[in-house]
């Protein structure tokens, strides 16, 4: 039970409802399927009346790509599972009532005009309904035997004996299906499918805007970007450019930013700066770690950018689109090693405060697993300093 149809009781407003409609593409530019999904106007909620709390834990991208290197190392199949209406099953917090305004086209003709639905379970765009969703997943994957982890309480581990069975990573409705026996998968999907409507999506192809190769023969899983990288050309019209093999010209060096012109700034404000960075951050903390440092950054000019920075960030899209078939392999026997792991940093690099840039890489199964590319947060005195200061900031990420 979803909603149930009522009326407005007196001292309460009810939440606005929205229809979205979109069409889901697969990687080759072929049309899935078409999609309605209905939301709720969750801005127009207040916080203590018609919701509490709304954080809801999703795995991490270093963890989806070390369980990608695992899975090569120790030969463990990947399957894909998508949860259907994943937020209606989602019941809503005891004391929470949220009545939503009937949604166009959803009204029966013998209903009156003043009638409202009440919700039971969460809907898309409430504020809460992530958090709800979430407590309804973990407390069934938990009576089923599943552990959630300390390190990352996105991913879920089943134990036979002491020995890891399955492993289950999270990202709000979509799961990811790690075992070396594909039957094992094949039997916790139809126990999954008692309870919830799943889409069975077999072994993972496209999660999370990331395309998965899978070679069986050498047993190796190739993460890349090749579509969205793709798309966002299409979207700031570069898709004809020109492609360079650097992130940055070869001349580049950070100089202390000169404030944009007032007629700059005004012109500024009409290109999707925002846009580009946005688009640039998400490739480089997902499958491209070379150009971790120049969106870093870039992006600390997003509230007052020149043209400097905006021609900059078109240069490393075009270096995107030469690099957009590049990725991440992990191969199975690639390296003894399970991790290794590297820092660095400059020294005072930064003309304008003096601070330096730390910068670490943990690869694993032959590519990398977790990078940063960050500037520190205080002068550092030396180079030993600033070497000092990575190498604390590695020692946190493998920690």
């Amino acid at each position: 039970k979803v909603y149930s149809v009522c009326k407005l009781p007196p001292g309460h407003k009810t939440v606005g409802a929205k229809w979205i409609f979109v069409i889901k593409m697969l990687p080759n530019d072929v049309i899935d399927r078409y999609k309605a999904r209905l939301t709720g106007k969750g801005f127009t909620q207040k916080y203590g009346l018609d919701f509490l709390e709304t954080y809801s834990p999703t795995v991490k991208f270093t963890t989806i790509r070390t369980l990608f290197a695992l899975a090569a190392r120790h030969k463990m199949y990947v399957h894909q599972v998508d949860i259907q209406t994943a937020y209606f099953y989602g019941d809503l917090e005891e004391g929470v009532e949220i009545y939503l305004d009937i949604p166009e086209g959803m009204r029966e003709p013998d209903q009156e005009d003043d009638d409202v639905w009440r919700l039971w379970k969460g809907l898309p765009g409430l504020k809460q309904s992530g958090r709800r969703w979430n407590i309804k997943f973990h407390n069934w994957l938990v009576s089923h035997g599943y552990v959630r982890s300390k390190a990352d309480y996105g991913l879920y581990i089943e134990y036979i004996k002491d020995e890891v069975s399955i492993l289950v990573p999270l990202f709000v409705d979509d799961l990811l299906i790690f075992c070396k026996e594909e039957p094992k998968i094949e039997s916790f999907k139809k126990t999954l499918g008692k309870d919830f409507t799943i889409k069975d999506m077999g072994r993972a192809k496209y999660i999370l805007g990331m395309e998965v190769y899978f070679d069986e023969q050498e047993f190796s899983y190739h993460l890349v970007h090749t579509k969205y990288i793709e798309d966002k050309l299409k979207f700031f019209r570069m898709q004809d450019c020109n492609s360079v093999k650097t992130p940055l010209p070869a001349d580049f060096v950070q100089e202390i930013p000169k404030p944009p012109t007032p007629e700059e700034s005004k012109e500024m404000k009409s290109i999707p700066y925002r846009s580009l960075i946005g688009a640039i951050l998400y490739t480089a903390v997902t499958t491209h770690p070379e150009i971790m440092f120049p969106a870093s950054y870039l992006s600390r000019f997003l509230e007052n950018p020149s043209h400097r920075h905006w021609k900059l960030g078109k240069h490393l899209l075009r270096y995107l689109k030469g690099a957009k078939n590049f990725g991440l392999k992990y191969i199975h026997g690639a390296t003894d090693d399970l991790f290794t792991g590297w820092s660095d940093a400059d020294w005072a690099a930064d003309k304008e405060t003096r601070r330096s840039t730390t910068g670490y890489a943990f690869l694993s199964s032959s590519a990398a697993v977790s990078w940063m590319s960050r500037r520190q947060k205080t002068v550092s005195l030396s180079s030993t300093e600033a070497e000092y200061m990575a190498l604390t900031e590695r020692t946190k990420e493998a920690v």
